[in-house]
C-alpha cells in the first residue's frame, strides 16, 4: 500500500508486538490463549500471503492479455490507416 496507513495485516501485527511485550507477567490462562492466537496470527499471515501472490499473478496475467489485445488493435489499425506498421520495436 502506498499511503502511510497501515494495512490491517501491519495493526495486527502491532497489537501482536506490544501484547508479547507484556505476555512475561501473564497468567497461564492467557498463556493458552496466547498460544492458540500465535498460530491463528501465522495461518492468517501465510493465507494473505497466498492470497496476495495469486492476486499479483491474475493481475499481471490480465494485463498482458489486454496489453496484447490492444497492441493487435493498433496494429490492425494502423495497417487499415496504410501506415503498414507492425508497432514491434
Amino acid at each position: 500500500m502506498s499511503d502511510d496507513k497501515p494495512s490491517p495485516l501491519q495493526e495486527l501485527e502491532q497489537l501482536r508486538d506490544r501484547l508479547k511485550l507484556q505476555m512475561h507477567l501473564a497468567s497461564m490462562d492467557a498463556k493458552d490463549e496466547w498460544a492458540k492466537l500465535e498460530s491463528r496470527f501465522e495461518e492468517a499471515k501465510r493465507d494473505v500471503e497466498q492470497a496476495a501472490a495469486v492476486a499479483s499473478e491474475t493481475v499481471e496475467s490480465t494485463v498482458q492479455k489486454v496489453t496484447d489485445e490492444l497492441k493487435e488493435g493498433y496494429q490492425k489499425l494502423a495497417a487499415l490507416l496504410g501506415g503498414g506498421e507492425s508497432g514491434d520495436s
